[in-house]
């Protein structure tokens, strides 16, 4: 969903509230996205298409988000800017998530600064964000 001309994001959300609260802020963006509500589907859609920056819940309902993301970057050979996402935050996790493989952490809810700070560091072209 979105606009063609623009960067894809990918959000990796299981929970249907935070999905809500993330398409408000991407369609502000007026960026092109995709929502899988799965790792499987993740997966699918990272196979068929290419993503600027992905954000990945850490609870999803088939594997947590630090073994998707093990897969992406072992399986897939993903370079693509991967951001973990989660409701629950400690420098344990944060450690975790880097650990894993993730480039950066942000806490829900989502909101357009935290989603700003995102695309400011990972997209190169600040004339996108206009």
């Amino acid at each position: 969903m979105g606009y063609s001309n623009q960067p894809r994001i990918l959000l990796v959300e299981d929970e249907f509230f935070s999905q809500i609260i993330f398409k408000k802020v991407i369609e502000n963006f007026r960026f092109c996205f995709d929502i899988a509500e799965t790792a499987e589907k993740a997966l699918e859609y990272t196979r068929n298409h290419e993503y600027k920056i992905i954000f990945v819940d850490l609870g999803l309902p088939d594997i947590l988000g630090v073994e998707l993301v093990k897969a992406l970057r072992e399986q897939l050979k993903l370079k693509t800017p991967l951001v973990a996402v989660t409701a629950f935050s400690s420098e344990k996790i944060k450690h975790e998530c880097y650990a894993s493989g993730f480039d950066y952490f942000i806490e829900k809810p989502f909101n357009e600064e935290k989603c700003l700070e995102v695309f400011q560091k990972f997209l190169i072209s600040s004339a996108v964000l206009a």
